[in-house]
């Protein structure tokens, strides 16, 4: 009897056990549809693109874990997040920042931890939706020629001028996204929401945009420095599609533009011909001549210039600022710096110069080596920047040039190599001289005789 009943026992051991391994095997978590990896799909910053296009350096991932855990993998780099799924919202958590999407068809969609773009993920083995972006083509406009994409392909504020892609270079990238029903999206060094209609655009930041011209959209707004509520300024953006011709603006009414001549840089020997030829965009590679504005006689703004003590004067080989003055080697360029403060025309600031090795104009400034020189005089107090601000400093042994004893350090910004020096007298007049000796265009030292030379001419006048 007591051996028939272990053996009973035994069995209903076995029984327990097997149920309890049956019960192991289908916990609802692990039946979560939503589990899973989702692999980069698509990104949009300025239209949609490959997310593999953007971020080549890795994998490109979601992986949804149970018990609301998981990684956000982009570009190779991975951080483990937690995970929660209220419908079809869904909300991924990383060291306090949050990403916000939906989940849907086996798709994420989201934003990327509170940054202005939208990501897709696709589920493993989940086919791309038909309907979804796949190119970053700009919207061709509609019939009305206005609903669309429309991007700045040029900038002139009167003095300085840059091509489309020489504004991408600098990291500028200004355009508009105009939607159905009279919305749409500014997008210059931040996102302002717009409404437009019957030839007028309201802002959200108070720029306004009014035209008599057909298609010639002329927006005017003002940039405040976030740290700093004194330094501002005025900007003007205009844009036209690429084919239309502007002797309307050429022969019309300019009283209420910032310029009397409101044509753009070689338009006549540059534009016009493209146009003639039947290219129906911007060529991606764009040379034009700086000193071409598409008009022979000479601006009112350039003939104040070159007569202002303020523009900079250069004669045998000697650039005067109207504060100091500085010997200009061969095979250096200067240039003057603009006076954002002055309300004169074209006026450059007396008291900053740069000089580069092999610039031809100012655009190649930031290619080419150059040397930044500021000038302070006794009443002002010069502010010298800290560790805090470059990487790898390292002091170097005080130096007399010219009329002053320099002392310094060399350094690294963002990549770039330098050297800055400035005279340490609090009480006279004073200057800081930056030196990039290293950018993509060639290399300086402080030791070359033409850096020297440059750095011991410096007089005040």
């Amino acid at each position: 009897m007591k051996r028939g009943f272990r053996k009973i026992l035994s069995v209903i051991l076995v029984l327990a056990m097997m149920c309890s391994l049956a019960a192991c095997g289908s916990s609802s978590k692990d039946m979560d549809p939503n589990l899973g990896k989702y692999i980069g799909y698509q990104i949009d910053i300025m239209g949609w693109e490959p997310m593999d296009s953007v971020y080549d350096g890795g994998e490109n991932y979601v992986e949804l874990k149970s018990g609301g855990k998981g990684t956000f993998c982009l570009d190779g780099s991975s951080t483990k997040i937690k995970w929660t799924l209220d419908g079809e919202n869904l909300t991924m958590t990383a060291e306090g920042e949050d990403c916000t999407g939906t989940l849907k068809d086996g798709m994420i969609t989201t934003d990327f931890f509170g940054y202005d773009f939208t990501m897709t993920f696709l589920k493993e083995g989940v086919e791309a939706p038909a309907d979804t972006a796949t190119t970053t083509e700009a919207a061709e406009p509609e019939t009305a020629g206005e609903v669309g994409y429309w991007q700045v392909s040029s900038y002139d504020d009167g003095e300085t001028q840059m091509t489309g892609d020489e504004m991408q270079e600098y990291g500028i990238v200004y355009y508009m996204q105009l939607e159905e029903g009279g919305t749409g999206t500014m997008v210059t060094d931040e996102s302002t929401p717009m409404e437009w209609g019957d030839g007028k655009m309201t802002f959200s930041s108070g720029a306004q945009m009014m035209t008599d011209y057909d298609h010639f959209i002329e927006i005017h707004g003002e940039m405040e420095d976030p740290e700093n509520d004194d330094n501002s300024y005025d900007y003007f953006l205009y844009l036209r599609p690429w084919g239309m011709d502007w002797e309307d603006i050429r022969g019309g009414d300019t009283d209420e533009m910032p310029y009397t001549d409101m044509m753009p840089p070689s338009y006549d020997t540059w534009y016009v011909p493209l146009i003639d030829a039947g290219e129906t965009s911007a060529p991606a590679d764009i040379v034009l001549d700086d000193a071409d504005t598409g008009d022979d006689t000479e601006s009112e703004s350039d003939s104040e210039s070159s007569t202002s003590a303020t523009a900079g004067t250069s004669v045998d080989g000697v650039y005067d600022t109207g504060e100091f003055n500085v010997t200009v080697p061969d095979g250096w360029a200067a240039f003057g710096v603009d006076d954002m403060w002055s309300d004169e025309e074209g006026a450059k600031d007396p008291t900053s110069l740069m000089i580069g090795k092999g610039a031809t104009d100012e655009y190649d400034i930031y290619s080419k080596p150059y040397i930044e020189i500021k000038y302070y005089d006794k009443n002002t107090e010069m502010y010298v920047p800290g560790e805090d601000m470059y990487d790898d400093m390292k002091d170097i042994s005080p130096v007399t040039l010219g009329n002053y004893k320099w002392k310094g350090f060399t350094g690294s910004f963002s990549g770039y190599k330098l050297t800055l020096i400035y005279t340490g007298k609090s009480d006279a007049d004073q200057f800081q001289v930056t030196i990039w000796t290293e950018t993509d265009g060639g290399k300086i030292s402080f030791d070359d005789k033409d850096v020297k030379a440059i750095i011991g001419s410096i007089t005040v006048d």
